[in-house]
């Protein structure tokens, strides 16, 4: 808007054209430098962290972004306050995690020939997170191991979270957002608050299942991420004496061929990795074998040599989950006697360990 006066409204707009003018050319180059440095940055600035949740000890490697249009660029890394990295080009720099609860604070500048710049500051917790499983799946007992995954059998994975908030204090696990999923799909398997643990059915037979949760805060920020892959394996039979002063001798497995030198051997079954919950469950089918005679379930069976001679023979047993057909075993082992041998079988109700 302008003023006309009738003496000089000439001058007068001329002077405000020309005040006008001159505001515009003097504002010309930070005009074109601002919008210069606006495509830049069009999509923002920003630093992103590869892995993209650091676990304590990872290798993480932070990259800048948005300056491909800056041509030949000069690029200064400061973590926590110091500068620890300057370099033509360097739009990367690599760093090692510190150990969980500590907070890193990175900033990086890029600088072109015409200084024209563009920076970007990322700040990030260094938390602790790993899944444990284990198969509900047979193991004997004493057994110094973990129920292993076998097809059809039911895996509980638990979460166990160290994370940290700005402050550096410890989140409480029960008011921390789990999100489950099992190999990578788009729809999560289990969603909750305080959800540290789930229970997965394995209905792949024979391949690897993939196990992850998401860690987010109540507010929606997301803390970790971590994953596990959990292998398959086959259920196996193995056999061990059975001695009536020294009970089941799980020391040594019976292998291969056997001696039958004693009066009388009892021999036992131990169905690893069958998912069942005790060695005589109701879902458990025995069947013996030695020679031509089979016996159908019996825990354990009983060899006595009786009469003159000498030989070999094939004991077998045969074991089949009735819910889980897909869970079926068999042990075999050569006995050498110098007699003949019978067996007598023992309810394996009674001879349960």
């Amino acid at each position: 808007m302008y003023l006309l006066s009738r003496s000089s409204g000439l001058p007068t707009i001329l002077s405000t054209a020309f005040s006008f003018i001159f505001v515009l050319l003097c504002g010309a180059t930070p005009l074109v430098s601002m919008a210069q440095f606006e495509k830049m940055g069009a999509s923002g600035p920003s630093i992103q962290l590869t892995p993209a949740y650091p676990a304590p000890g990872q290798k993480v490697t932070a990259t800048l972004t948005s300056v491909r249009q800056l041509g030949t660029h000069y690029v200064t890394w400061t973590l926590d306050g110091v500068v620890v990295q300057q370099s033509a080009g360097g739009v990367t720099y690599t760093f090692t995690a510190g150990p969980a609860g500590t907070r890193l604070n990175l900033s990086a500048v890029a600088t072109d020939e015409s200084s024209a710049t563009i920076s970007a500051q990322k700040s990030v917790s260094i938390n602790d997170a790993f899944i444990v499983w284990e198969a509900q799946t047979y193991t004997p007992p004493l057994f110094r191991g973990r129920g292993l995954m076998s097809p059809g059998s039911t895996v509980t994975a638990m979460v166990i979270p160290n994370i940290y908030d700005n402050t550096g204090t410890l989140y409480d696990p029960k008011k921390l957002v789990y999100t489950w999923r099992v190999d990578a799909g788009a729809k999560p398997h289990a969603v909750g608050t305080g959800l540290t643990s789930v229970s997965i059915k394995n209905e792949r037979l024979f391949k690897t299942l993939r196990v992850s949760v998401n860690i987010q805060t109540a507010g929606g920020t997301v803390v970790a991420t971590v994953f596990t892959e959990i292998p398959p394996v086959q259920p196996e039979v193995l056999l061990y004496e059975d001695n009536k002063l020294l009970g089941t001798q799980y020391a040594h497995s019976l292998r291969g061929e056997y001696q039958l030198s004693a009066s009388e051997v009892t021999v036992l079954s131990e169905p690893y990795y069958m998912s069942t919950s005790a060695r005589d469950a109701e879902n458990l089918q025995y069947v013996w074998q030695i020679g031509s005679v089979t016996e159908t379930n019996p825990g354990s069976i009983i060899l006595r040599p009786e009469g003159a001679g000498s030989g070999r023979a094939t004991l077998g047993v045969t074991i089949t989950n009735r819910e889980y057909l897909t869970q079926r075993i068999r042990g075999e082992l050569s006995i050498l006697f110098s007699s003949n041998t019978t067996r007598e079988q023992s309810n394996s109700k009674t001879t349960a360990l």
